[in-house]
């Protein structure tokens, strides 16, 4: 995998969910894109860089939210864990794939973030959760779709047995 890229997308992702965020809020809650990143490179990458990649998104997303050090990076790595698990089973390309794994990956922050709030305060309205995890959800197969076409960018070596050269 070539890390400037994933840097750059990381950036990107991060930059419009922080920038975007606010603007595109629908019932309380704003897609998460520096999720479908993380789901995006740990789709696509070997194991280890994958969970690598996912735990560095999560760390900066960290530092550039009010949220307590480490928080959204273990989320992340979680879903990492999540997803590079499911790369020889799913196929990576099909829609319905991106829509179900990025539900289930927003229900791992979620959970997160409830466990989080309930143990360290304050807790966050599961309401908002909720309608982010549906917003995020629905967003997942475009997003994921447009970046499955520049893949060849990231260099991600084949791997596993179902696995489709880029």
């Amino acid at each position: 995998m070539r890390w400037l890229s994933w840097f750059i997308l990381a950036y990107i992702a991060l930059g419009i969910q922080m920038g975007l965020g606010e603007f595109v809020r629908v019932r309380g809650g704003t897609p998460n894109v520096a999720m479908l990143a993380v789901i995006f490179i740990a789709l696509w990458a070997e194991r280890d860089a994958a969970l690598l990649a996912c735990f560095m998104i999560g760390a900066m997303q960290d530092l550039t939210t009010l949220a307590p050090l480490g928080l959204y990076a273990l989320a992340y790595s979680l879903v990492g864990l999540f997803v590079t698990g499911a790369q020889d089973v799913a196929d990576r390309e099909h829609p319905v794939t991106h829509m179900s794994v990025a539900f289930v990956s927003g229900s791992i922050v979620a959970a997160v973030l409830v466990l989080h709030g309930y143990l360290r305060g304050p807790r966050v309205p599961l309401g908002e959760l909720f309608a982010s995890i549906i917003y995020t959800s629905i967003l997942a197969p475009i997003v994921l779709f447009t970046l499955q076409k520049i893949r060849r960018v990231f260099a991600f070596t084949a791997h596993g047995r179902f696995s489709r050269h880029a």
